[in-house]
């Protein structure tokens, strides 16, 4: 195992200026993958993604982590069926809860579906719903609309060519579908990110094929949450070029992050471009190396009017199986700092979101893998960058597990049976737990909710029709969820 520390310039130091900086590994024996976090107004933080270690019974399911400020571990729930959910996004609504926007292939129409699901503030799931066709959707960026209702942004291949178009979903609060939009051609088109511009207008960034002229293009789209495109660029500097990422700096500017490819080359080139707020291109950089570099994330810092680059690499300097993940400071003159801070284990890592924090930092979360773990297959990293560029000890990170000892205990104590079961299934805890207990059905539908306060219930399922369903009992802030076959 092996991390690496490239630094060049001044840093200052955590210790000096009292600033929260911390890198943490949150991991037990399955396949996690850390992919979206929003920050909360106590300066903690709700991390979501994809973990098989909740229900290794079941697949890999999403999950809500949250965290405190100095990155350690408060509470985990997870949410899907028997297949595997990804969590892309959290989404925070203050005094009322959470969505989590991602995919499911345990749900829905297709092989995988748009999986939108929405949580009371103590993470308690509170409904669920899919959206797509017969082919695959993945969602890979989402936001809340002034309605309380959400946009989420990615792919889809339900269309005759099975190639993928941009696929957007507009949603009420309740998870009902206001309006879809779909967009492509010939090739593959896929929306990667977006930001909003105010109240009511976003910038997505994504690629297109152009057909004539047999290149990908880098997409920047303005749009009203009504679905009305306002306007629509494609950037054609280079061969191809693909936009991976947007943010906007209020009243100023915003950045987009991605990367350009030759035709008959395999070394991607990372790519930095500057608009001002009417979508007009300003300023570009491309960075010319040999191998793989490309930014995969952007944040601006609050502080100043520099950006945090969050890039993935393979090249010379990276480990030898796979991708490595690097972030490195930029000026508003888009010239590197002089600063980077390298995460490289012999195997792959990557990189889901960076945000701004709320005391002019950065927070950043990804996946990582490596050999000689005593724990789990791949597992979620968080770290946090201080005001003023305090950074962490990246070198010795803080292991938790990702799923909580409450939950642990839970799935001990908690006892259903019989399993398959004809009318009357018995679950059980002891000691006697206060416990709200959901059934819900292969398409994600609540048939049955009840309370187990005084140790044990009897849930009379005879009128529920044959198959399978997933028991979710809930204490507090942590759940766990059982496979039921109904078979009379």
């Amino acid at each position: 195992m092996r991390i690496l520390i490239l630094t060049i310039g001044l840093f200052v130091t955590s210790s000096l200026f009292g600033q929260i900086a911390f890198f943490n590994i949150y991991s037990n024996n399955g396949d996690e993958s850390g992919e979206g976090i929003v920050q909360l107004e106590d300066s903690s933080y709700m991390v979501t993604g994809s973990s098989s270690s909740f229900a290794p019974s079941l697949g890999s399911q999403a999950f809500l982590l949250h965290i405190d400020s100095l990155g350690n571990f408060i509470s985990s729930t997870h949410y899907g069926g028997p297949e595997s959910e990804v969590g892309r996004r959290v989404l925070y609504q203050p005094n009322d809860g959470y969505y989590i926007a991602g995919y499911t292939n345990s749900y829905g129409n297709g092989g995988y579906d748009y999986y939108l699901v929405k949580t009371d503030l103590n993470g308690v799931e509170q409904w669920s719903q899919t959206y797509g066709g017969a082919g695959w959707e993945r969602v890979w960026d989402a936001a809340i609309m002034p309605d309380s209702g959400v946009m989420m942004i990615g792919e889809t291949s339900s269309n005759p060519t099975d190639n993928l178009d941009m696929y957007i979903v507009r949603t009420d609060k309740f998870g009902d579908t206001l309006w879809t939009k779909t967009i492509g051609g010939a090739g593959d088109d896929v929306l990667k990110g977006m930001d909003s511009l105010n109240d009511s207008t976003f910038y997505l960034v994504g690629s297109a094929y152009i057909e004539d002229s047999s290149y990908t293009k880098g997409m920047l789209f303005r749009i009203h949450e009504n679905g009305t495109i306002e306007r629509q660029d494609t950037i054609n500097n280079y061969e191809n070029t693909y936009f991976n990422d947007i943010t906007i700096k209020p009243t100023l500017e915003m950045a987009v992050v991605g990367y350009n490819i030759g035709v008959n080359s395999n070394d991607r080139d990372s790519y930095f471009l500057k608009f001002d707020l009417n979508g007009d291109l300003n300023h570009a950089y491309s960075g010319q190396d040999n191998g793989i570099q490309y930014v995969e994330a952007v944040s601006h810092c609050n502080g100043n009017n520099d950006w945090y680059l969050g890039l993935n690499y393979f090249n010379q300097w990276s480990q030898p199986d796979g991708d490595d993940v690097a972030l490195a400071k930029y000026s508003n003159a888009m010239i590197w700092q002089g600063n980077m801070v390298i995460v490289s284990y012999e195997k792959p890592e990557t990189i889901g979101q960076i945000i701004e924090t709320s005391d002019d930092g950065v927070i950043i979360v990804g996946k990582t893998n490596f050999d000689g773990a005593t724990f789990g297959v791949r597992h979620v990293f968080v770290g946090k960058i201080g005001k003023n560029d305090s950074i962490p000890d990246w070198v010795n990170p803080v292991y938790s597990g990702i799923v909580g000892v409450q939950e642990v205990n839970l799935l001990d104590e908690l006892k259903v049976y019989p399993n398959p079961v004809d009318n009357e299934l018995v679950i059980s805890s002891d000691p006697a737990l206060d416990t709200k207990v959901s059934l819900v059905n292969a398409l994600g539908q609540v048939v049955m909710e009840e309370r187990l306060e005084f140790g044990t219930i009897n849930l009379y399922i005879d009128h529920l029709k044959n198959g399978v369903y997933f028991l979710t009992a809930t204490t507090g802030s942590s759940s766990t969820t059982r496979r039921i076959v109904i078979q009379h």
